[in-house]
């Protein structure tokens, strides 16, 4: 259960509470419920989720529902997120998502005002040692008609 606080938060949130229990309903599928509660300055934002996950021999596909109320806007903003990852090879896999729905980056903003919002992302992950991989990732997103973004990443990872 991750706990987070931020000391004087004027645009991030003030504290952060989040549960989540899954089960498995039958095989490699898994059902999972969530809860996340964001208190912000002027706000309190309260997010169910629901997910399903199918788990097979080379990476898993998951479909998730976030159902996400501010206390400053009346009904919920739906979002739906597909995300999987692929073992291409041993050393090679591929994690890839895509999301659309009502105000996925700005959650905490004024009552009233609609942004229809979408992400696409994907990464490539080689392991080029036992402890060490490299990545390159990009994405996309766009929430109208606030915000837009590209992404480019290249990151080196270390396990221990």
């Amino acid at each position: 259960m991750p706990i987070g606080g931020t000391q004087d938060a004027d645009f991030w949130f003030r504290y952060s509470v989040e549960s989540e229990i899954s089960r498995r309903i039958v095989g490699s599928v898994v059902a999972s419920g969530a809860f996340r509660l964001l208190q912000f300055p002027t706000s309190t934002v309260r997010q169910p989720q629901m997910a399903l996950t199918w788990y097979h021999r080379r990476g898993e596909i998951q479909g998730r529902v976030f159902l996400t109320h501010n206390s400053v806007r009346d009904g919920y903003s739906p979002t739906g997120l597909i995300q999987s990852s692929y073992r291409i090879s041993p050393r090679v896999q591929f994690i890839g998502a895509v999301a659309r729905g009502d105000r996925i980056f700005d959650i905490e903003s004024l009552a009233g005002v609609r942004a229809t919002a979408w992400v696409v992302r994907g990464t490539f992950h080689f392991d080029i040692a036992p402890q060490y991989a490299i990545e390159f990732g990009g994405g996309f997103a766009r929430e109208k008609p606030q915000f837009e973004q590209q992404t480019i990443a290249i990151s080196i990872r270390r396990s221990f």
